[in-house]
């Protein structure tokens, strides 16, 4: 799973890894699910990387106040699972390598 801090850095610049977010979603081509929890700081923000997932990213807000890999044990966990694993049965074909 991929996380990205979508709390941005001192002021409205999300960035991931140093990367701005039109910079981390650029040349992505396959589709993305983001998920955040609606108390999240960053919530808002994990908007913008779904407007450039060019209509194959999904954006999902939970319950709770949860960032990151926090979503995965927190309040709103057995959705967060639920969402992943929908997620993977729906892109993903156990029968290609």
């Amino acid at each position: 799973m991929l996380t990205l801090d979508f709390r941005g850095h001192g002021g409205s610049e999300v960035e991931f890894k140093g990367l701005s977010v039109e910079e981390a979603m650029l040349g992505v081509m396959f589709p993305t699910r983001f998920i955040a929890a609606e108390g999240d700081t960053g919530a808002d923000s994990a908007r913008r990387p779904q407007e450039l997932s060019e209509g194959s990213g999904e954006l999902y807000l939970v319950p709770g106040d949860d960032h990151g890999t926090d979503l995965l044990n927190g309040e709103a966990a057995d959705q967060v699972w639920s969402l992943l694993v929908d997620f993977l049965d729906d892109h993903l074909d156990p029968t290609q390598p």
